[in-house]
């Protein structure tokens, strides 16, 4: 019988270094799936959610749904032929966004590999609130969010493993915690494959696209200001380099980081449901949230940037061959900054 492992996150939990890594893999026996993205969180998405139209992913690149139905297709006979692939037994699927799947469309996956007669298992890293918070929000504001609320900053630990953990026997449920398969393997890569008993004999391939708190705050400043940094590739690969830029230009290395603490005031208490269900099914026991949420010093956290920020940010942008008048606003700068990458791109 063909099995399949489901790699399902959670976000920011190594996963881009797993799927970097094992990009490629055969040992004649385990497979990692050959997609043309080596994320499969977009061609999973894609095949299985009842609301593909509006994925965050397609959203950013401006595909009509006509565009999206046929991306759909494809994937579809790329997967079946993945599954009907003869030279291996075990197949590995990976992509965060298969665990947010709504319940219906998780239903849809994993009938269609029963259908299949595919042996599926589920794998999951979690991670403290705190931890996902802070993680979460910077990974939101990359892709341009511009406001937060409780919801989208909540780890949904339930609505992500509920269906898997109801329909699949307990044993083919795996769910580790984050820091703990860290210091026990050094590298999240070697304790997934630790997981499913394979042998990895190369160097983990570590990514780290974090960042700083400076470099935080000048993106979310930006994502509230009146221009559109997506809706097309070429805006969207225009807002990938002004975050490099803005990496290099305040590198973590040199600055300071997001303070978990702070990122707590966008949770509330009704994660701790969650983390009875954490506790309950996976005995990872995690620490209660307490606090009450406050929105307007999460905001206030974020949009507090120094003149001296401001002025370094100025004179990298002008480095860089942008044209800034000397009583610039820092709006303006941003605004202008985009639009003098976007430009280089066309």
């Amino acid at each position: 019988m063909k099995e399949v492992v489901l790699h399902i996150g959670m976000h920011k939990t190594g996963s881009s270094a797993i799927q970097n890594s094992l990009r490629g893999y055969h040992d004649g026996v385990t497979e990692y799936a050959d997609f043309e993205e080596e994320n499969h969180s977009i061609p999973l998405y894609t095949i299985f959610s009842r609301e593909v139209y509006q994925y965050h992913y397609w959203q950013s690149l401006g595909l009509t749904q006509q565009d999206i139905d046929t991306k759909r297709a494809q994937y579809r006979i790329q997967l079946d032929s993945i599954l009907s692939d003869s030279t291996a037994d075990r197949i590995i699927i990976s992509g965060e966004d298969i665990s947010t799947l709504s319940d219906p469309s998780q239903m849809d996956l994993l009938q269609y590999f029963a259908d299949k007669g595919v042996k599926l298992s589920v794998v999951c890293f979690v991670r403290t609130p705190k931890s996902f918070a802070a993680s979460a929000l910077q990974e939101l504001i990359k892709a341009g969010v511009g406001a937060f609320n409780t919801e989208i900053l909540h780890p949904a630990y339930i609505k992500r493993l509920a269906v898997f953990t109801a329909h699949l026997p307990r044993e083919r449920v795996i769910v580790r915690d984050y820091d703990s398969s860290l210091s026990e393997s050094g590298d999240i890569t070697n304790s997934f494959c630790h997981i499913l008993g394979i042998h990895y004999d190369s160097e983990p391939n570590r990514t780290n696209e974090t960042l700083s708190l400076t470099a935080t705050r000048l993106l979310y400043r930006l994502n509230n200001l009146p221009i559109s940094t997506t809706g097309s590739p070429q805006r969207l690969n225009a807002r990938v380099l002004l975050c490099q830029h803005l990496m290099e230009a305040f590198p973590v290395a040199n600055e300071e980081k997001i303070d978990k603490d702070e990122q707590l005031h966008f949770l509330d208490h009704t994660i701790n449901v969650d983390l009875d269900f954490l506790a309950t099914h996976f005995d990872i026991q995690y620490e209660a949230v307490t606090l009450e949420p406050d929105f307007s010093r999460a905001q206030d956290y974020l949009n507090d940037l120094s003149e001296e920020q401001k002025q370094r940010f100025k004179q990298y942008a002008v480095e860089q061959g942008l044209e800034a008048m000397e009583d610039e606003s820092l709006d303006s700068l941003l605004i202008g900054f985009y639009s003098f990458i976007l430009k280089g791109l066309s």
